[in-house]
């Protein structure tokens, strides 16, 4: 991972086989939440020395995970998949637990005049 704002290398944690198609990181950089085609959602902490841990790993359906995003104030996370499922999950304990907050199957419609 790299800081946004200074582009500078930050920190690495390798995950084998992962298919990483999107990632964010929290705002105070501590946590990044990683979604993969293999439909696994992946929460890892990083402490002061940029060590990293693997607190969350978990399948979400059947459809590939396709986008990945922290709130602004870090109090929730929401994936969104291929198959237009959104997955919203409350942040609890910096991390330490991630409580399943609502899903929902989105269907959008574009019409033309």
């Amino acid at each position: 991972m790299f800081r946004s704002e200074t582009k500078e290398f930050a920190w690495k944690h390798v995950a084998k086989n992962a298919n990483v198609v999107s990632a964010d990181v929290n705002s105070t950089g501590t946590l990044a939440a990683v979604a993969s085609k293999n439909c696994v959602l992946s929460v890892i902490r990083v402490n002061e020395r940029n060590e990293t841990k693997t607190l969350h790993r978990a399948k979400l359906g059947k459809s590939a995970m396709t986008a990945i995003k922290f709130s602004p104030d870090d109090q929730f996370l929401a994936l969104g998949s291929a198959n237009h499922t959104i997955y919203l999950f409350q942040v609890v304990d910096d991390g330490v637990f991630l409580e399943p907050y609502g899903k929902c199957k989105v269907r959008v419609k574009c019409t033309m005049n």
